[in-house]
């Protein structure tokens, strides 16, 4: 059975190639067909009952039951409990994912591409409703937006990027398209106010406008700021500082018509603590973080710090704190038995030990062990200057009774004087002259 639709306004099917029919009566359907047509203006496929969609972390959860949903005109509701993780974009890059309601109950998430810049989300396969799409900045999850506010199709241009060329303060970010992801990528310092003009601008309320930061420098975001255009609400009533790869998302509120506003979703203060920049300057008089701070350590000083108890002996097991820079800056402790290791360590690199005396029996190499020590020869020997010696070294010597010392020497180094041999019970003293290769030799 077929039904000949020829008796209509517009007589043929405007899909269809009709001008190569002959007799041009139209669109030749089934009845099934025809029913099925109708059904799709009457009864479209779309969300009848929207759930709430939950985001902890970047774990996406839908209870049971949540959402009712018309798929071919037929009455579906998600029969379980659905959850999926969102996974990280690339440093750099940015994706958008999308979960969507299918013809047998269930709920899947299609996951997008990444892209630096022109970020697309994927196509809504044939025969399911698209529930919501996430923005995902690198390691950032956005939370879930539905296509669906005040009864409008959220359209999936609005979810792509405006960049925001040039340097310095911008008082009007005029908008002239639906999109509403708006993107810092060169030098802008302050962002005031945005225009949404009518006749070309696609806002509404409820419309959620995303801020990102692509720049190398912060971004003021002005609180309150007046120009006639939409200006930027905060909690705390202040200016918003938006750092480097970060994100923040607005609500477009009509609810004060005429006037619009873009209302801050999230805590300052709470989220945003990576937001937060306290420099400590002034003083207690005039700043009142400075004073806070200077009050407290003078807590710990005079209170805690004098409540514990003195320990009068240090033993070589006495521990004490320290930060280890070569492990990440962690908290250590180290003994008292290797700070004196470690100091004893550092100063012998400076200052050489200092014996007494030092008694030579036979013949020996002036040595570098020497220098500043007091040379006993206890019998007659040759005592000769090596090749090397460190610089400025010197010793007193004597000999004692029957004892005689006879000096040689070795290039490069040579005698201010040629000196004699040293008789007993003869002091002198013996030295390198600096960084030169003369030896002096007095006795």
């Amino acid at each position: 059975m077929s039904i000949l639709a020829s008796n209509n306004v517009f007589p043929h099917d405007p899909d269809d190639n009709w001008r190569s029919k002959t007799d041009k009566g139209g669109c030749e359907l089934t009845a099934q067909e025809l029913l099925n047509k109708i059904n799709e203006f009457v009864a479209p496929d779309d969300i009848i009952v929207p759930g709430t969609i939950s985001k902890v972390g970047s774990v996406i959860s839908i209870l049971a039951l949540a959402f009712t949903c018309r798929i071919d005109q037929q009455i579906l509701r998600n029969i379980d409990d659905y959850s999926t993780t969102i996974a990280n974009a690339s440093v750099g890059f940015n994706r958008i994912d999308i979960l969507v309601f299918t013809k047998f109950s269930t709920i899947i998430k299609i996951q997008g591409t990444e892209s630096i810049l022109d970020v697309q989300e994927p196509p809504t396969p044939e025969g399911t409703l698209k529930l919501a799409f996430i923005s995902v900045f690198g390691s950032e999850v956005l939370n879930p937006e539905v296509p669906i506010a005040n009864g409008l199709f959220k359209e999936k241009s609005e979810s792509q990027n405006i960049l925001v060329t040039g340097s310095g303060e911008i008082n009007v970010l005029t908008v002239t398209d639906e999109r509403t992801s708006i993107v810092f990528t060169d030098a802008i310092t302050k962002l005031n106010t945005i225009r949404y003009p009518w006749e070309v601008a696609k806002v509404y309320n409820g419309k959620i406008v995303t801020l990102h930061n692509r720049q190398l420098t912060d971004v003021i975001i002005a609180h309150a700021s007046s120009g006639g255009s939409v200006d930027f609400n905060f909690p705390d009533s202040k200016d918003y500082v938006l750092k480097p790869n970060q994100v923040i998302s607005f609500f477009y509120d009509l609810s004060f018509y005429p006037y619009a506003h873009h209302m801050y979703i999230g805590e300052v203060g709470k989220e945003e603590e990576t937001n937060k920049k306290t420099t400590v300057i002034g003083n207690e008089a005039s700043d009142l973080f400075y004073g806070t701070i200077k009050s407290w350590i003078t807590y710990l000083r005079d209170n805690w710090l004098s409540s514990l108890a003195t320990k009068v002996i240090i033993t070589d097991t006495t521990m004490f704190p320290v930060e280890d820079e070569l492990d990440s800056n962690k908290a250590k402790v180290i003994s008292w038995l290797n700070i004196k290791n470690t100091i004893k360590a550092f100063l012998d690199a400076l200052f050489q030990a200092k014996d007494n005396q030092i008694e030579i029996s036979a013949n020996s190499n002036v040595l570098n062990s020497w220098h500043g020590q007091t040379i006993l020869f206890t019998a007659s020997c040759t005592i000769t200057v090596p090749s090397t010696l460190n610089d400025s070294l010197m010793f007193p010597f004597r000999t004692l009774s029957g004892v005689t010392v006879t000096w040689a020497i070795t290039l490069p180094f040579t005698w201010e004087t040629t000196p004699n041999v040293t008789g007993e019970k003869t002091v002198g003293h013996f030295m390198r002259r600096g960084v030169s290769n003369t030896i002096i030799l007095d006795a």
